[in-house]
């Protein structure tokens, strides 16, 4: 190490272990462009048997926006499911929970344990003949459609209103009969037995955890549990506010059809069950989905990890290498590759560098000799610049 030549950056004890010199630097450079190289729509990170595809994460990018587009859907869905029945438009009449129709003679008598007053069978369809009274009920409002029995029955007109008391006058010209008063009776089913608390609240929690997973990445790992929480939760809020409904739909349902001797007939709204059940199925999904993209997430990093840790040990690999195989030669000359001869350098001797001029009041400096005779004689020299 003595013999190299001043000036030469060498790897020492004294610069520390991260110093390597330029020879190395050059080689990780062309290493580093050789290990890395770039396709159109694919990025390959090539280092021996070891392949990482990058065009991985660009399909986790686009697995974790279809992720934000199923909770999107989610909220749209219960949305529709909500706002069912709340105006007189096509779509969302057919949003209904549950519908009562007269329906006199169209079914058989009661049969069955309990029937004792067989005449009222009669009574109450015989009454329920009058009409053609079709009610519906959503979450929010109700909707009546009636239409007499000489009347135009292809061309239907709703009226949909929170307040049933403004449906019925709006209907009292057109002579409502309604023999069992099933418009109040759905109203108060409406008011004290459904509820779409439950349901807005998984909305809420939904769009919540959608905007949580649109700002979460590999180094906001905590937004990614928060995101699966709360999807799980709104997941459990819709199941329950969908098994509320339809048990309290069918149970009115029950009740009523009994109740007026199959007078009236009632029938589920399936539109409201299948937006339900679609939403709680995309959010289950979801979250699953989530937890798998952080898995993923975290086993490419691991391995990103140990890549780049294998990378860093090679290079130091090859500047202790380096450093072994440089000590023994002349580093004064620039570094070659191995492989390559340098070309001789030629030497040129430089010319000699011209002596001041004497300046014109320079003093003469004088030394004192000893000639022959043995007493001293003054010689005079070459005059010396003056420094100031």
């Amino acid at each position: 190490m003595n013999n190299l030549p001043e000036g030469t950056e060498t790897y020492s004890q004294e610069k520390g272990p991260d110093h390597v010199d330029p020879g190395v630097h050059d080689r990780r450079i062309h290493w580093n462009e050789r290990m890395r190289r770039f396709v159109p729509n694919l990025l390959t990170i090539r280092r021996q048997d070891l392949n990482i595809d990058t065009m991985a994460l660009r399909r986790k990018l686009h697995y974790k926006y279809l992720l934000i587009f199923f909770l999107i859907m989610s909220v749209i869905l219960s949305s529709v499911a909500i706002a069912g029945c709340s105006s007189n438009d096509a779509g969302l009449i057919n949003a209904y929970l549950l519908e009562y129709r007269y329906a006199g003679y169209e079914s058989q008598p009661l049969d069955g344990k309990g029937v004792i007053n067989d005449g009222a069978y009669a009574t109450f369809n015989s009454n329920a003949n009058l009409t053609n009274l079709v009610i519906r009920i959503g979450y929010f409002s109700t909707c009546i459609n009636e239409r007499t029995v000489t009347g135009n029955q292809s061309a239907p007109i709703w009226y949909c209103s929170k307040n049933v008391t403004r449906v019925v006058n709006q209907l009292d010209g057109q002579q409502i009969k309604d023999p069992f008063n099933a418009i109040h009776l759905m109203n108060e089913l409406r008011s004290n037995v459904l509820s779409p608390v439950v349901l807005v609240i998984s909305v809420c929690l939904t769009f919540m955890s959608m905007l949580v997973l649109s700002a979460a990445n590999i180094k906001r790992a905590g937004l990614f549990f928060g995101a699966t929480v709360m999807t799980l939760i709104a997941c459990l809020f819709a199941l329950v506010s969908l098994v509320w409904q339809q048990v309290s739909v069918d149970t009115a349902k029950s009740v009523i059809v009994n109740f007026s001797n199959n007078a009236i007939h009632a029938t589920p709204g399936p539109v409201p069950a299948g937006l339900g059940w679609t939403s709680v199925v995309f959010l289950f999904g979801v979250s699953i989905g989530i937890v798998v993209l952080v898995l993923n997430e975290k086993q490419s990093l691991e391995i990103l990890q140990d890549f780049g840790s294998e990378i860093l040990e090679n290079e130091q690999r090859l500047g202790q290498n380096a450093f072994d195989g440089r000590s023994n030669l002349d580093l004064s000359g620039p570094y070659q590759p191995p492989g390559t001869t340098a070309s001789p350098v030629p030497v040129v001797n430089a010319p000699a560098a011209p002596a001041p001029a004497k300046p014109a009041n320079a003093p003469v400096r004088q030394n004192t000799t000893t000639s022959n005779t043995g007493y001293p004689t003054a010689t005079p020299e070459v005059a010396m610049p003056n420094p100031y």
